[in-house]
């Protein structure tokens, strides 16, 4: 199996590094004298107990790399964020969906107060194991279901996949932009149904007649399946090309540099991807979904808020990182109608379609 690693972060120490055989690994976390998940400085589901972060273990189960400059690197980013208001932090990184149930197992048992399981793949693994650690809060970082002790928190993927199309749509020449995703599932579905209602919305401003095409690899982090899949698109027009992959989207941006095509990315960074030829990375930064979320497990809001909290552009977990080089493809009337979109959709003014609403109404 791939050796995955994790970190243990304390407060007052620096890091230290674990290795662990396989994501699933039956060794336990380093557990340091900490409170354990029976001390009374628990928050049981619910309680409002203004529990100070240092009294705290917060472990994160990640789907893939935090190299990847995208969603696990943005929630990494939000774990170490944690760490540095004091409570202890580990995670293991490239888990598979088959070996989850022990990686969240494993950090459930071993006196950690929150997981974080940061894939939508993962959620109903969470929601079996959840009633078995009854002290343990259980915060998935997707759309889903709230139970006594878990939560799941929904990001405004749709709103980042509409500000990729709207993009893409203002600076395309031949009128084709496509999407190349990782796999179909909620997050990026509710991607994709935006990337169609941004390219649809330039096309009525601008009165444009541009074409979206999106597909999917089936997995995020296949790079060879996402460089072949761009060069593709490339072949048949795409002039402006995007991508919700995770790990897989670094290689759909090494493609569209290499072949001197215009692209939209979806993490932080990435312009080191393409440098070139990025105008801009749409961030889906998950910093900001797990700062926010531990600061309301703290204050005791968070299955309170679950419920009907959004974190997009409203919480600054999705924007524009910024316009690169490229970007003067575009006029500064363009450039002001994107700044004017990205205040509208933060204010509530444009409202965006999940999949679901998306396909209900065509």
């Amino acid at each position: 199996m791939k050796k995955r690693k994790m970190f243990t972060l304390l407060a007052a120490a620096v890091m230290a590094l674990v290795m662990l055989t396989g994501c699933g690994s039956k060794e336990s976390p380093a557990t340091p004298d900490t409170p354990s998940a029976n001390d009374s400085t628990t928050q049981a589901a619910g309680e409002t107990n203004n529990t100070s972060a240092k009294d705290l273990k917060v472990a994160a189960v990640l789907g893939g790399p935090i190299t990847d400059k995208s969603w696990n690197e943005t929630a990494y980013n939000g774990l170490v964020t944690i760490g540095d208001m004091g409570a202890e932090i580990s995670y293991v990184e490239n888990c598979t969906a088959s070996e989850a149930p022990d990686a969240i197992r494993t950090f459930a048992s071993s006196g950690y107060n929150i997981v974080y399981v940061n894939s939508s793949a993962f959620k109903d693994t969470a929601y079996e194991i959840a009633p078995e650690f009854p002290d343990v809060t259980f915060i998935i970082n997707g759309v889903g279901d709230q139970g006594d002790n878990y939560v799941s928190l929904s990001t405004a993927n749709y709103q980042q996949g509409y500000l990729q199309g709207l993009l893409c749509a203002l600076a395309s020449k031949t009128g084709k932009v496509g999407m190349i995703n990782g796999t179909e599932m909620t997050p990026t579905l509710d991607g994709e149904a935006g990337f169609y209602q941004g390219v649809a919305y330039v096309n009525e401003k601008f009165g444009k007649n541009v074409e979206g095409k999106v597909t999917y690899l089936g997995n995020y982090t296949d790079t060879t399946a996402g460089y072949e899949t761009t060069n593709s698109f490339i072949a048949e027009g795409y002039d402006v090309i995007t991508t919700m992959a995770d790990n897989a989207s670094n290689s759909v941006l090494q493609a569209c540099e290499e072949k001197d095509i215009l692209c939209v990315g979806n993490g932080v960074g990435q312009n080191e991807v393409a440098p070139t030829t990025l105008i801009a990375s749409i961030k889906k930064d998950n910093e900001g979904t797990y700062v926010q979320s531990f600061k309301e497990y703290l204050e005791g809001t968070l299955h309170e808020n679950a419920v009907t909290e959004v974190y997009g552009v409203n919480y600054g977990v999705v924007g524009i990182e910024q316009l690169f080089d490229a970007a003067s493809v575009y006029s500064e009337e363009e450039k002001d109608f994107i700044t004017e979109t990205v205040e509208k959709l933060g204010n509530g003014e444009i409202i965006v379609k999940t999949m679901l609403e998306y396909e209900a109404a065509q």
